[in-house]
């Protein structure tokens, strides 16, 4: 017996000592076809349990395995602080995020927020990472992530050492071994510059 049938036979029998046989027939007709159109539900006292296949529980245990394989404080930081953002500006399941959801932010955080390239590396990373870990965990069906471009990073040339900065290099040199090995990187890099 449904939810709605106890309900109605419950009002029913409390009826039945006001109601006559004709009016209590109609009260059932009436709370039934009212009741169609509405969901009931008993309250449940029972314990709930903990979901393990949720977005908290994932995170947390996402959290939990990077600590085993040994990162950096400053690096786990990092993966939460970028995953607490992404998923504070989508505001959509785990399994719901495509890779259009990853790109779209990567450009809303390039444009808008006037990100640099490497924290956008940076951050592409944390996210691309993240799903590869819920995918192969088996908390979402499909990775959104592995279609996500690397973002190009520009070069940095280094700095050269100045004539004067060379000089001071051979006089702290305390013997004729660093000398010559100073010798040797100054020659290395002149050669580079008359091929380039």
């Amino acid at each position: 017996m449904s939810t709605k049938e106890s309900l109605i036979k419950w009002v029913v029998a409390d009826m039945e000592k006001d109601i006559d046989g004709e009016k209590l027939r109609k009260l059932q007709i009436i709370l039934t076809m009212r009741l169609e159109h509405f969901e009931l539900t008993k309250p449940s006292r029972e314990l709930v349990l903990y979901d393990e296949t949720s977005d908290v529980a994932a995170y947390r245990q996402f959290v939990v395995s990077k600590k085993i394989q040994g990162i950096s404080d400053g690096t786990l930081n990092l993966y939460m602080q970028t995953i607490n953002l992404f998923m504070r500006t989508l505001r959509k399941p785990f399994k719901d995020i495509a890779t259009n959801d990853i790109r779209l932010f990567i450009a809303n955080r390039e444009i808008k927020d006037k990100v640099s390239k490497g924290t956008l590396a940076r951050e592409r990373g944390c996210i691309v990472r993240f799903f590869r870990w819920l995918y192969v965990e088996e908390y979402i069906p499909r990775d959104p992530g592995i279609r996500v471009e690397k973002i190009k990073l520009p070069k940095r040339r280094k700095q050269e050492f100045s004539e004067l900065e060379v000089e001071k290099l051979r006089s702290a040199a305390s013997n004729t071994k660093e000398t010559e090995t100073i010798n040797l990187h100054v020659f290395k890099k002149d050669q580079r510059n008359v091929d380039l």
